[in-house]
C-alpha cells in the first residue's frame, strides 16, 4: 500500500468565532487536508454545531476537542458545559478527545459518547513536565482499558525524557492506536518520528499559528513525511 502523508496528518483548527473557523475549513479543503481537529474550546461565540456541521459537510474526518485549561486548552466554562458540548459533537465527529482525568472522574462518560458511534481518543498532556518512564508505562497500561486511541504528550527537559516517551511504541498492542510525542520547538522531530513508530496520525497547525509549542504547519509536515516516505516500507505500512 502506497504511503500517503496527507492521511497521517490532523490539522488543528482554531478560530475566535465560528465564521473564522469555517473560513479555515474552506482553505484546508482546497489544500487537500483529510482530517481536522476542531478546537471548540477556542470559540468565543459558542456556535459549535455550525463548525461541526460544516466540517462534516466538507467530508473531513473530525476530531472534536474541548480542552480544559489544566491541560493547555482555552475552555473556561463549567465541566458540565464542556461535557455537553462533547456529547453533542459525538453524533457528528469521527473522534472525541477526552482527557484521562475526565475519564477517571466519570468512567461512564465514555460509554455515553460511544452511543453515537464516535471513537474515543483518551489523552493526557503534561504541559510543564515529563514523568519518569515507570509512570508513563503505568499511565499507558491504565489507558489500555478505555478509549480506542491513547494520546500522551510531555514537555521534556533532556533527550532521555524523549526516549522514555517514544519507547512506549515498542509494545505491539499500541500500534495504530498510540499517539505520543513531545512539545517544544527543540523536540519537533518527535512529531514526525511518531508516524513511523506506529502513530495513526500526528497534529499540525493550519499555517497561521501553532496551537502548541513545536507544532509544524500542514505543508511543512507533509513535505517532511514525503521526504521520509522510504521509511514507510521498512515500517510495513
Amino acid at each position: 500500500m502506497r504511503f500517503r502523508a496527507e492521511e497521517r496528518i490532523c490539522v488543528s483548527v482554531v478560530g475566535k468565532n465560528s465564521g473564522e473557523a469555517i473560513q479555515s475549513l474552506v482553505a484546508l479543503k482546497e489544500m487537500g487536508v483529510k482530517m481536522v481537529e476542531l478546537r471548540l474550546d477556542y470559540l468565543l461565540d459558542n456556535n459549535y454545531l455550525s463548525v461541526l456541521k460544516e466540517a462534516y459537510k466538507k467530508g473531513f474526518e473530525i476530531v472534536s476537542t474541548v480542552r480544559n485549561k489544566n491541560e493547555g486548552g482555552a475552555f473556561s466554562g463549567s465541566e458540565e458545559e464542556r461535557k455537553r458540548i462533547l456529547l453533542e459533537s459525538s453524533s457528528i465527529a469521527s473522534y472525541i478527545d477526552i482527557e484521562y482525568d475526565t475519564y477517571v472522574c466519570d468512567k461512564s462518560f465514555i460509554d455515553r459518547l460511544k452511543i453515537n458511534g464516535a471513537k474515543i481518543i483518551l489523552s493526557k498532556h503534561f504541559t510543564m513536565e515529563h514523568p519518569p518512564a515507570d509512570e508513563l508505562e503505568k499511565l499507558l497500561t491504565e489507558m489500555r482499558h478505555a478509549g480506542d486511541f491513547w494520546k500522551i504528550v510531555t514537555y521534556p527537559r533532556q533527550v532521555f525524557d524523549v526516549t522514555n516517551l517514544l519507547s512506549l511504541y515498542r509494545h505491539d498492542w499500541v500500534r495504530g492506536r498510540l499517539i505520543a510525542f513531545c512539545m517544544g520547538d527543540e523536540w519537533v522531530l518527535t512529531r514526525i518520528l511518531s508516524i513511523f513508530l506506529g502513530a495513526p496520525f500526528t497534529y499540525v497547525h493550519s499555517g497561521s499559528r501553532p496551537v502548541a509549542p513545536g507544532q509544524l504547519s500542514y505543508i511543512e509536515l507533509k513535505k517532511e513525511l514525503e521526504k521520509l516516505s522510504w521509511l514507510a516500507e521498512k515500517c510495513h505500512f
